[in-house]
């Protein structure tokens, strides 16, 4: 699993015609973005992706070194330690952030199709 994950930039058309969403570089370069802004075709943000790569004194490794602390007590101990060593692995996280608006959009969504669906009186 040494591959990083690279968004195909040339398909981008593609994916957005063939989807709702697009794809935004929103800090970093095409080939080594840091954020992503997923958004809808009509302008909505819906969540930003971060890569945060694990070196020595990253960010990344930080986060690695927090989850492993955190479960450190956890049960069962056969797991944890799979768990810890699978972490040790890692050389990549990625956090995803849902945005506000998204979640709006979403609950308004959900009341209309009830709304057309169950009816209201």
């Amino acid at each position: 699993m040494d591959e990083e994950f690279h968004p195909s930039w040339n398909s981008q058309h593609s994916f957005a015609t063939r989807t709702r969403f697009k794809l935004t570089v929103e800090s970093g370069e095409e080939e080594e973005w840091e954020s992503l802004l997923l958004s809808g075709n009509d302008e909505v943000e819906v969540a930003v992706i971060e890569r945060n790569p694990v070196a020595d004194g990253s960010l990344g490794q930080d986060e690695i070194a927090e989850f492993i602390e955190e479960t450190a007590e956890c049960k069962p101990e056969s797991g944890v330690q799979w768990l810890h060593d699978f972490l040790e692995q890692v050389k990549t996280v990625y956090a995803f952030s849902i945005c506000k608006a998204a979640t709006l959009k979403l609950e308004v969504m959900r009341c209309m199709h009830c709304d057309r669906t169950c009816g209201t009186r």
